[in-house]
């Protein structure tokens, strides 16, 4: 077996690397890849297990699960919200938010209207502890991770503790994978071409040089991977959705929805009619899709535990406020996967042994580098 370098930089997108070179002298096997559908959360079921979403059961952070929330016998009123979830009283609401978390861990999110909070449970996954599925990284002896997720610092400053740690670990690893999260981070708050993001490109590609060479001097017969899990675009403007007014009165003999950052996912629990009424409304509105039934197949989403209904905020566009807080990204990702900023990149210096399109493939390129 080889021995294998994985590097995984979290949202870097395919049109930074083309306009920069980015580590052109490194890996001249360079891949436009086609994102999965949702968030990080379940494309890294992909990317490193080959898992789709209908195949681990869950789509993004929170789930529609009223039986197995840990709130469900609790209902709390909307008097804080009007229909466009715009916060009344800003201060109270934070505290509320606070001594919920404090009630029950699980509700992290900041921002899901109490009178809802009974109707969802947050799925907490993550690939790289007790996952339901084998990632490919556990499959590899002497294999030793570097992952930027578990550095107990702030975000933005756990990419150059991981590149140390990684440096650090040369020496006795055969293999060694990773990660680097803080990039996703200055999307976030900075958007990207921004100097600040363009300043931590460029210190991405010091790391990666520096440790790469290093390896493949250890390690005559390495081979390098550099992965990212989607792109980012930059925000233009928050949206509102009205559908209080249009459906009425969210309830268990009604509908439920869940508004993430980009996508609205509606469950109908009553009049069938209402679905009807809903793909109008969201029709009407020039900011997004609603993902069809080929699409749903094709992106692995089939499963009406994810909703009856997925609606898509085209890019430069969020739900402000969401479900998931209130204040405005410089930039966002978990847009349709087909959308240009969306799309994110696989680098190698030498040519996979197959294919790659979609985030979807990583899995079997780094299987078959594992053999």
């Amino acid at each position: 077996m080889a021995h294998n370098l994985f590097v995984f930089i979290d949202g870097l997108p395919y049109d930074v690397v083309q306009e920069t070179a980015f580590l052109a002298g490194l890996c001249p096997y360079r891949y436009k890849v086609r994102p999965g559908f949702g968030y990080s959360v379940n494309i890294h079921a992909e990317m490193f297990c080959g898992r789709t979403p209908d195949e681990v059961g869950y789509l993004n952070e929170w789930a529609f699960d009223p039986e197995h929330s840990p709130l469900r016998r609790l209902r709390l009123p909307a008097f804080l919200y009007n229909e466009q979830r715009r916060i009344r009283l800003p201060v109270l609401d934070r505290g509320l938010h606070v001594v919920l978390r404090r009630l029950s861990p699980a509700l992290a999110a900041q921002n899901v209207p109490f009178a809802y909070q009974h109707l969802f449970r947050r799925t907490q996954h993550s690939v790289y502890r007790g996952f339901l599925y084998t990632p490919f990284f556990q499959e590899i002896e002497g294999i030793h991770l570097v992952l930027s997720e578990k550095v107990p610092m702030k975000s933005g400053q756990r990419d150059a503790v991981s590149f140390q740690q990684a440096m650090d670990a040369l020496g006795t690893a055969a293999h060694l994978l990773v990660t680097f999260c803080d990039l996703d981070h200055f999307g976030h708050r900075y958007g990207v071409w921004t100097p600040e993001y363009m300043e931590r490109v460029g210190n991405l590609e010091e790391w990666i040089t520096r440790l790469a060479e290093a390896f493949l001097r250890r390690h005559g017969d390495g081979r390098l991977f550099v992965f990212s899990d989607h792109g980012m675009a930059n925000v233009r403007r928050g949206v509102q959705v009205a559908l209080e007014s249009a459906l009425g009165e969210v309830g268990l003999r009604t509908y439920a929805y869940f508004l993430d950052s980009t996508m609205l996912r509606l469950w109908v629990l009553g009049d069938g009619d209402l679905l009807a009424r809903a793909v109008a409304l969201l029709d009407s509105l020039d900011c997004g899709t609603i993902i069809s039934e080929q699409e749903r197949q094709d992106f692995g989403v089939t499963a009406r535990a994810f909703g009856d209904l997925i609606f898509v905020l085209r890019e430069g566009h969020v739900f402000s406020p969401s479900f998931l807080g209130n204040a405005l990204p410089k930039a966002m990702h978990g847009h349709h996967p087909e959308e240009p900023g969306q799309q994110t990149v696989f680098l190698a210096d030498q040519q996979p042994a197959v294919a790659v399109r979609r985030t979807l493939d990583y899995y079997e390129v780094f299987r078959r580098s594992s053999s």
